[in-house]
């Protein structure tokens, strides 16, 4: 038995990673310490042309979340 699913839409993928990777609560976070102004507009801007980017790069959903999960990704400080 084989199943076939129908590709994600990009958009609608993109927006549930941006929600998934908590993208809203960062550019939130950061807009009470810097200029507010300034960072709702980064944040409409990535969630503007991140589907299209990931789209026209026809990128499988793995693929979209890895980079995103990767993007997303901070290091801690190594210990002494």
């Amino acid at each position: 038995m084989e199943f076939i699913l129908p590709d994600a839409d990009p958009t609608r993928f993109s927006h549930h990673l941006l929600a998934q990777y908590q993208i809203p609560e960062h550019f939130q976070a950061l807009s009470e310490t810097v200029g507010s102004r300034q960072r709702i507009a980064e944040f409409r801007t990535l969630s503007q042309y991140l589907p299209v980017l990931l789209g026209n790069m026809g990128m499988a959903p793995r693929e979209m979340d890895y980079c995103v999960r990767e993007s997303t990704a901070y290091e801690s400080p190594a210990c002494c």
